[in-house]
């Protein structure tokens, strides 16, 4: 593409504001945060986040990370080299998990840059991405858990967010805060033998049907169609949950209730792919994580292991 008609492409995107692609039922909930820094780079950045929202759907949590990244990295992200780009984390400091988190949002904008005819080359092209280190599950108790849930029930105002219900979700379906935002009273579906399933909307556009127990579904009991929480938004219920962990003394947020659904259905089942299957891990790596935190066996093996 000649660079014009590229340049053209950036004014087109900077009239129209970015929306992910849906299926045409989903709100965006997009809230714009803009760069401190002017010029041509921020208007690359704002082409490239519209460009990449339409074609994967980002959340508008990952969309101001995004453009934060980008920013810090101005002025030089049109020189900006593999060389350079070890450079300037050596010089910020960066830890493993923030280098792969940078390199990743400068690899996919400098890729964008190329496709669009505004770079003549992709520096990063071929590069080996640095390894994200494996996170850490961080469950709570069942006795943590239980004070959540009651500490959530205590609305102080009839307007309160319901934050109980989300925590339910989160412990019981294992969803994640972007996935209750999206949840719908048609998604819940009663099975031949009487169970629930529901349709979960997940990463990257995927669409997957779980299994969830009476606590789940009572939720949706007496609601009219269309979305559950039609007023609450990704960063909604996610700094409710935060706030629902600092009254409980707890760090953290509603995720940390996904954690523990992932550990309870692995302690239950010992089955790594079950486990996988419910909750929908891309990776089956990411669901060792939980099987080695919640094998009871390796404890058992060690018990009382020389008298």
């Amino acid at each position: 593409m000649p660079v014009g008609n590229a340049r053209a492409e950036i004014g087109r995107h900077e009239r129209r504001r970015p929306t992910p692609s849906t299926t045409g039922r989903r709100r965006p909930n997009l809230r714009v945060v803009p760069v401190a820094v002017e010029g041509d780079h921020v208007q690359q950045i704002e082409a490239f986040l519209a460009d990449h929202t339409d074609r994967r759907g980002l959340r508008p949590r990952s969309i101001v990370n995004y453009r934060e990244r980008l920013g810090r990295m101005l002025p030089a992200l049109d020189e900006l080299t593999p060389a350079g780009f070890r450079a300037l984390a050596k010089r910020e400091g960066w830890g493993p998990a923030t280098i792969a988190s940078y390199y990743a949002t400068l690899s996919c904008f400098t890729e964008w840059r190329l496709r669009v005819g505004l770079a003549d080359e992709d520096a990063f092209a071929g590069m080996k991405p640095p390894a994200m280190p494996a996170g850490s599950p961080k469950p709570v108790s069942p006795e943590q858990l239980a004070q959540l849930l009651l500490l959530a029930k205590d609305r102080p105002r009839r307007k309160s967010w319901p934050v109980d219900e989300w925590a339910i979700m989160a412990a019981y379906a294992g969803l994640r805060t972007f996935e209750i935002a999206k949840v719908r009273r048609e998604d819940l579906q009663q099975t031949f033998d009487g169970g629930y399933e529901l349709l979960v909307d997940g990463k990257g556009g995927t669409r997957a049907s779980i299994p969830v127990g009476p606590e789940v579904a009572q939720l949706f009991e007496g609601r009219p169609a269309g979305e559950l929480w039609p007023e609450a938004t990704a960063d909604t219920i996610q700094e409710a949950g935060r706030r629902l962990f600092r009254r409980a003394g707890l760090p953290g947020g509603l995720h940390r209730l996904r954690h523990t659904f992932a550990t309870a259905v692995y302690r239950r089942t010992q089955d790594p792919f079950l486990t996988q299957r419910l909750c929908r891990h891309n990776s089956l790596q990411s669901t060792l994580t939980y099987a080695q935190l919640a094998d009871d066996r390796l404890r058992s093996a060690v018990t009382g292991l020389h008298g």
